[in-house]
């Protein structure tokens, strides 16, 4: 569902019923985010995202399309691919782990 908030309001612009159930994958959000970008160019647009939103992927793809955006991700501690321990959240400006340089993007807990 894609809404703009006005003074402390919230409007519902926009929704797609899946056919399945669960949540939403990167690419089902990715496709609703991008329908709406030509559409509110001339704004600023911040993407809030609540549990379904926590991933990764979605997280570095918001960032390279210049969105402003706050969702709840879980901490990831440890690179899923090579084991190496993350120091602190705000330490992650690189985009990879320092280990073995996996982009964050691309990383799936097991």
């Amino acid at each position: 569902m894609i809404s703009i908030v006005w003074e402390q309001r919230v409007f519902p612009v926009y929704f797609e019923l899946l056919s399945k159930l669960g949540s939403s994958n990167f690419e089902e959000q990715s496709r609703i985010v991008k329908k709406i970008l030509p559409i509110f160019n001339s704004y600023k647009i911040c993407v809030l995202g609540d549990r379904e939103f926590c991933s990764i992927k979605l997280a570095t793809w918001l960032k390279y399309q210049a969105l402003c955006f706050c969702t709840r991700l879980s901490l990831l501690s440890e690179c899923p691919n090579c084991g190496g321990r993350f120091k602190v959240p705000a330490l992650w400006v690189d985009d990879w782990c320092q280990g073995c340089f996996l982009p964050f993007g691309e990383m799936v807990e097991r």
